[in-house]
């Protein structure tokens, strides 16, 4: 005769009360990690910063989520050191933000496309030359995209020889007269007035 140990019913009702438990713990802790890491992933939005950056980056603040992933960290870079520079600095920062924000998105991509179409860097060096750009005022800008439609030598090295070159001609001495004319034939050759114009023999 086999004899058949039945379990209690409560403890299969217990056994079930915790795998259910333990699934239910299960998707809590997916749920709550999902959005950490799409937010770890994801660009900072504006209404993400902190106070004190949007404070700082406020001439940016319609654009910014047109911004990529780097260059909102670039921006964030440079909130972060903001702080830390001088007054006037600070001034050229925000001066430098509203102007280009302030040019229309056609004028933004032709800027960027005249200012690095004439690098011959390489790519990293271009991109800090870029940014670079982007800190420039309006007025040398427009300048540099003017030279880019019509290449000439480097402004740089072009300035500077004009400025050795002026600079060699103003400390010149003045030129003298030649000999020539200095010569007693010469000076008897040439008319000499006549203090008394009564006196004066006739010609």
């Amino acid at each position: 005769m086999t004899l058949r140990f039945a379990a209690p019913r409560s403890m299969e009702k217990g056994l079930g009360l915790f795998a259910a438990l333990l699934l239910c713990m299960g998707m809590m802790l997916l749920a709550c990690s999902t959005p950490t890491l799409a937010a770890e992933k994801a660009p900072p939005e504006w209404n993400h910063l902190t106070p004190a950056q949007q404070h700082i980056l406020a001439p940016l603040k319609s654009e910014w989520h047109e911004f990529d992933h780097d260059r909102k960290r670039k921006w964030l870079d440079i909130a972060a050191r903001y702080p830390a520079m001088s007054a006037e600095q600070q001034q050229t920062l925000q001066r430098r933000m509203n102007e280009w924000a302030h040019l229309s998105p056609e004028k933004r991509r032709l800027a960027r496309e005249n200012f690095l179409s004439t690098g011959k860097a390489p790519l990293q060096s271009r991109r800090e030359a870029w940014e670079a750009y982007q800190k420039l005022p309006q007025a040398e800008r427009e300048r540099l995209k003017e030279e880019a439609r019509h290449p000439k030598a480097h402004p740089g090295q072009v300035g500077k020889y004009l400025q050795e070159k002026h600079g060699a001609a103003a400390h010149k001495p003045p030129h003298k007269p030649s000999s020539t004319a200095s010569s007693p034939a010469a000076r008897a050759s040439s008319p000499v007035p006549c203090a008394d114009v009564l006196r004066c023999p006739a010609r």
